[in-house]
């Protein structure tokens, strides 16, 4: 397993409000610090 994706609520059911996705990778496989303009973001890092 690379990365895991699962939508547990996207745009269209939230009103366009938020979207939920958690995803599941081994250590060092996701991206740089990057920012995304003109939303937020929040993270749960579980070990």
């Amino acid at each position: 397993m690379t990365v895991l994706w699962v939508i547990k609520a996207n745009s269209g059911q939230t009103d366009d409000t938020f979207s939920l996705i958690e995803l599941t990778m081994l250590s060092g496989l996701g991206r740089p610090p990057h920012l995304h303009q003109g939303v937020e973001e929040i993270f749960c890092i579980k070990r």
